[in-house]
């Protein structure tokens, strides 16, 4: 109750079922931020009515930051507030035939069917494969998925792709956190092929864990890539087709170069030596900069800010605070 400030990690479309739970009450007299995710450039206009309910919106990468500035009526402060990117934990028990891995080179990517399989983009990477290796020719692909008994007809598709291929599988289902953890441990190299990502957790859990990372260059995981930290795939802008709710018809996202994608895959099973280096510089940068610490430190930075002169009165937003705030001394902005 002594509280002064709510930290609500609630999306914005979510936001109205949190204060019906809690009661409108719970809210007054406090500085409410608003924790949000959202993918594309575009924050739509169906959720603008969520900025009336909060006194600041938090984003943890600029390209989240940017999209909710664009939104935000004048005077609300969008502060760009990284989070901690940490390794998952690893049940090291497990071996690689344990989770149904070859002694094959193994590329991986993990994804979760409600997050819209247009956007999380998996068949760019089979065709990506396929480009890059002939059938058995050594190196494996694993696509694991999460949810594809709710989103049956797209799981199937995905499948029906890479029928032809013994050296692609899909595997479909929950596993423990530890269990996840040690497919990725064991992986060789993570590749996501995204048309739109927020930030790209599990990009920065496979970096933290010491894997090469092929990723388009777009969108949230460009906060912690670099080219000497990540191999990083050209894209083009296209516009997001119907049937991808919920990203409106025509907004934009990235389209992936297949062919470059190809060759990389081609170059981290050639090169050894490049595939270490880029995973080691990307580990050492993931600590260095998205560490509990660091990111604590932002956010109490930003907290003592509010509290000393931000806030005329709770619930009320001070217009002089400005938007977005995102160069608070001893965090990362970058591109």
């Amino acid at each position: 109750a002594g509280h002064r400030t709510i930290v609500a990690a609630v999306n914005a479309d979510q936001l109205g079922l949190l204060r019906r739970d809690l009661g409108a009450g719970f809210f007054e007299g406090r500085y409410t931020i608003g924790q949000w995710f959202w993918e594309t450039e575009s924050f739509p206009v169906r959720f603008h009515h969520a900025f009336s309910w909060v006194d600041e919106v938090w984003a943890a990468t600029t390209h989240m930051c940017d999209a909710f500035t664009a939104g935000a009526p004048t005077g609300l402060p969008v502060t760009h507030m990284p989070l901690p990117l940490l390794a998952p934990p690893v049940d090291h028990t497990l071996s690689r035939a344990a989770l149904g891995l070859t002694d094959r080179f193994t590329f991986l990517f993990c994804f979760d069917m409600f997050s819209i399989i247009e956007r999380k983009n998996p068949l760019a990477i089979v065709n990506a494969f396929r480009a890059a290796f002939r059938p058995n020719e050594g190196p494996a692909l694993v696509i694991k998925t999460i949810n594809g008994g709710a989103r049956l007809a797209a799981l199937e598709h995905l499948r029906w792709q890479c029928r032809d291929r013994d050296d692609i599988t899909v595997i479909d289902g929950y596993l423990d956190t530890a269990t996840s953890g040690a497919l990725m441990a064991h992986a060789d190299c993570y590749i996501s092929l995204h048309r739109a990502e927020g930030l790209g957790l599990t990009m920065a859990e496979a970096m933290s864990l010491g894997k090469p990372v092929i990723a388009t260059a777009y969108s949230g995981n460009m906060d912690f890539m670099t080219p000497e930290t990540a191999l990083l795939v050209p894209w083009s802008p296209v516009a997001v087709p119907s049937g991808a709710e919920p990203y409106d018809v025509g907004s934009v996202w990235a389209d992936p170069d297949i062919g470059v994608a190809a060759s990389l895959m081609q170059r981290v099973v050639a090169d050894p030596e490049l595939a270490a280096r880029i995973a080691a510089a990307g580990q050492r940068d993931l600590a260095a900069r998205f560490s509990p610490a660091v990111c604590g430190a932002r956010m109490r930075q930003r907290l003592e800010q509010i509290w000393s002169t931000d806030v005329v009165e709770p619930g009320h937003v001070n217009p002089s605070a400005g938007r977005p705030v995102d160069r608070l001394e001893g965090g990362p902005r970058a591109r």
